[in-house]
């Protein structure tokens, strides 16, 4: 169990953007998170299996690994 509540590797997240997204955590670098979107089609242009790398701050955990 995380005591922190910093978002880490294998938590399924929530990020809070202008329009609010799910996925998993996939990556840690410093105060960035890097995160799989589950629907990667709703950003056009993307490649599936492209890691999006956001502040930690802008991401709520919906369930923890």
């Amino acid at each position: 169990m995380k005591v922190s509540g910093a978002p880490s590797i294998g938590d399924i997240v929530e990020v809070r953007a202008v329009k609010p997204r799910r996925g998993l955590v996939v990556g840690t670098k410093g105060a960035e998170v890097g995160i799989l979107y589950f629907k990667p089609s709703v950003v056009r242009g993307t490649p599936t299996d492209f890691i999006w790398w956001i502040h930690r701050t802008h991401v709520k955990i919906i369930s923890a690994a």
